[in-house]
């Protein structure tokens, strides 16, 4: 494997994908005028699984942040009814590399590695599949929070892998029922948090 030079890689454009595995917690959250047909409430609540980095796209700044933007999702059991669920969320934020200044004073074999912390902001979608009704939703275009953290690893100068961890806080501002037809309606205090952990592979151009 090839080192990165100290000062070489990291200032750029840099975009990849990766695979992970996330969690959500939610609540039961009424919505005026509807109820499921047990006389429950509709939940933000849906199963963990399987998650996509679709896009990792950035620009580093002479290496000390970064100015980037994700799009990721994550899905369960899609195509049973009455159990599948889905969400995506995208952001737009900013990375930061606390270490940086201080990259070439480390030991040769960890300059390649760098740690990253990431802020932003976004919008959100999720759905489920209520005991095999048609399926509803939730979505809030640019009020999702994001926090990060990435242990990054050049293994050349132009490709590095990541280990990604996110955690966002999302209020969802409208309910769509039955989303075959769309029908929209605003809700308050219907929240859900995540728990994101992906691989990524990202292509690094100075």
């Amino acid at each position: 494997l090839m080192f990165a030079g100290t000062a070489e890689a990291r200032p750029g454009f840099y975009i990849g994908t990766g695979i992970g595995l996330s969690t959500a917690s939610g609540d039961e959250t009424p919505v005026p005028g509807f109820s499921m047909g047990n006389g429950g409430a509709f939940t933000t609540d849906i199963a963990g699984g399987l998650s996509v980095q679709a896009l990792r796209l950035g620009y580093n700044i002479m290496g000390y942040g970064a100015l980037e933007g994700l799009i990721q999702g994550q899905a369960d059991s899609l195509g049973i009814d009455g159990e599948e669920s889905w969400a995506a969320n995208w952001r737009l934020g900013a990375r930061l590399y606390p270490h940086w200044h201080w990259q070439s004073e480390l030991p040769d074999y960890l300059e390649p590695l760098e740690l990253s912390l990431f802020l932003g902001w976004g919008g959100a979608y999720q759905g489920y599949d209520p005991l095999g009704i048609d399926p509803v939703a939730w979505s809030e275009g640019f009020g999702a929070f994001t926090v990060g953290t990435s242990l990054e690893y050049f293994v050349s100068d132009v490709f590095k892998v990541s280990l990604d961890y996110f955690h966002h806080a999302i209020g969802y501002d409208t309910f769509i029922f039955n989303r075959s037809t769309g029908a929209e309606f605003n809700v308050d205090n219907a929240d859900v948090t995540m728990n994101q952990i992906f691989l990524t592979l990202l292509v690094h151009v100075s």
